[in-house]
């Protein structure tokens, strides 16, 4: 709560870029998309600047689930599931 938001800012950039420089090198399907689109993590200033990543979407993680895990040593996968609706506003 002390720090300026320049600080704040600093911080949660470092973070993401910690965050996708995991994934582009640990996660296959990353990797090769970023790749091909030419998007690195060492190049993100700020959080505006992922407008240019493309979203990931529920059709995206059934059709490249293995690949989108990390392959990193040590990892363990924690599998996870809603039973909820994704639609916000959906009719009960």
């Amino acid at each position: 709560q002390w720090r300026s938001l320049d600080d704040v800012d600093a911080v949660q950039i470092t973070g993401l870029r910690n965050l996708l420089s995991h994934a582009s090198t640990h996660c296959p399907y990353y990797r090769d998309t970023w790749l091909e689109l030419g998007l690195r993590a060492d190049r993100i200033a700020t959080v505006g600047d992922l407008g240019r990543w493309p979203v990931v979407t529920k059709n995206t993680i059934r059709q490249h689930r293995q690949t989108m895990r990390s392959t990193a040593p040590g990892m363990t996968l924690w599998s996870k599931a809603t039973g909820g609706r994704s639609r916000l506003g959906a009719d009960p």
